[in-house]
């Protein structure tokens, strides 16, 4: 997944400073269900983090 710096910092806002910590080349995000490191790719800030799937119960 990728974002936009201005959106991976609104993101981070959100979450706390306090989970974070950045280098010049990633920022890492202390989450409870684990670790997520972003780093820059082009002009975007990209993780390969899993991301969770919406399930619908209907099916």
């Amino acid at each position: 997944m990728c974002m936009s710096l201005e959106a991976l910092v609104l993101f981070l806002n959100l979450i706390g400073p306090e989970l974070v910590t950045s280098t010049p080349d990633s920022m890492t995000v202390n989450a409870t269900e684990g670790v997520v490191v972003w780093e820059p790719v082009a002009d975007q800030w990209c993780t390969d983090a899993p991301q969770t799937q919406l399930v619908n119960e209907d099916e």
